[in-house]
């Protein structure tokens, strides 16, 4: 879920902090500028875990700010394909439903990698699985705020800079209303980066399902 990336960046510390601890600053400004954001195809940044290297620096004779180039290592998150996480089903339409990890709200679940046979419940605002065993049929609920597991099957990246000035995804998929049940296509919602899920196996699902 967790991966350890190593960067390079260019840290710029104002006057005012000239003298001061230089390691503590560069970490605080590293922490500020990247934690809780998305790096194209690199994840997630959570936290800053350590610094490398701080190499060769120089003072701007423009507004006196110290320019160093760091490397340095950060935690991110993104997870494998064919990882199991386990998330809260935050939102439901009839495309699918929108997962949360509380942290990370970018999970979509589409309804063709719902159990099969499931259906809708418009009323209701719910996905019900039509379970047969033993010639009988249950309807096992996904609702709202369900504890749910759940398969990554897929990331989708887009490009906030992208050459032509337009955002691109580094996929054809469109998860359509992954975001509140009305976008018409992934670059309306503009999420940098989405994870695909899918519970099409036995253990997946909401998580009361299976136990014995």
């Amino acid at each position: 879920m967790f991966v350890l990336v190593s960067l390079r960046d260019t840290v710029v510390i104002k006057p005012n902090y000239i003298g001061s601890n230089m390691k503590e600053i560069i970490e605080q400004e590293l922490n500020s500028r990247l934690c809780s954001k998305v790096i194209y195809k690199v994840g997630l940044c959570i936290s800053l875990w350590d610094i490398l290297k701080v190499e060769e620096s120089f003072i701007s004779d423009v507004d006196g700010s110290y320019y160093t180039t760091v490397s340095f290592r950060i935690v991110c998150f993104r997870p494998f394909i064919d990882e199991i996480l386990i998330g809260i089903v935050k939102s439901l339409s009839k495309t699918g439903l929108r997962v949360s990890l509380n942290f990370f709200d970018d999970i979509f679940i589409p309804a063709e990698k719902l159990r099969s046979p499931s259906r809708y419940d418009y009323e209701q605002n719910a996905w019900i699985w039509e379970y047969a065993y033993e010639g009988e049929t249950a309807e096992l609920r996904i609702d709202k705020h369900d504890t749910i597991r759940f398969r990554v099957v897929e990331e989708i990246w887009c490009d906030p800079n992208p050459d032509n000035d337009k955002t691109i995804c580094s996929t054809s998929n469109d998860p359509s209303g992954y975001s509140d049940g009305n976008s018409d296509s992934l670059t309306e919602s503009k999420a940098p980066y989405t994870i695909i899920g899918s519970v099409v196996a036995d253990g997946l699902g909401v998580t009361c399902w299976w136990v014995s």
